[in-house]
């Protein structure tokens, strides 16, 4: 048997567009994502979105979690949690922090398309930063799914069954770290 390689630092920062979820759910995912390397966690009040407001507290309570979340993963990297905010308003966030950067934009979407992506076909492994969207409970609209498209997103569909938000959020962001790290370390 070989060794694998660790990869204890990524050159590339994850970034998850999460579309607000009901109750505990949003705090799983926030945990998870941290877990699993996420920089930046940019939650959406989207269309299917229950909570529409921003809760006072929330901002507190998600740092709290991110840091037992690092502590707990032994993350090296320093995530953070954006407010949540519109749709179009965090995409003007993405193309200001990764201006000039070689940067993939995907979108999970529950139907196949013709021009949706697999996972490993998604990821060259130059990339410095991968984005990834992950609708609500509802799933995204249709005007959202334009406006994603509109500002180079592609669509990213899981083969098999359809996912919950929060499974799909783990699934989409663990696959694509990996496929990452494989097509990174063939590069090489």
């Amino acid at each position: 048997l070989s060794t694998i390689e660790e990869t204890p630092y990524l050159p590339l920062s994850i970034v998850l567009l999460q579309w607000e979820l009901k109750g505990d759910k949003m705090d799983s995912v926030i945990r998870s994502a941290t877990e699993i390397g996420v920089r930046y966690i940019m939650p959406v009040i989207g269309c299917y979105s229950v909570p529409r407001t921003k809760n006072e507290k929330e901002k507190v309570r998600r740092e709290i979690i991110v840091r037992s979340a690092r502590e707990q993963s032994g993350s090296p990297i320093d995530t953070s949690v954006f407010e949540s905010m519109p749709l179009h308003i965090v995409l003007e966030k993405i193309d200001d922090i990764f201006e000039g950067k070689k940067l993939k934009k995907l979108v999970a979407y529950e139907n196949a398309e013709i021009e949706s992506l697999s996972v490993f076909s998604s990821i060259q492994g130059d990339e410095e930063a991968i984005v990834v969207g992950i609708g609500a409970e509802g799933g995204i609209s249709e005007d959202e799914c334009s406006l994603l498209k509109k500002h180079g997103f592609r669509m990213l569909y899981f083969a098999g069954n359809i996912l919950r938000a929060e499974t799909a959020s783990v699934y989409a962001l663990s696959s694509l770290r990996e496929a990452y790290i494989e097509k990174n370390r063939s590069l090489r």
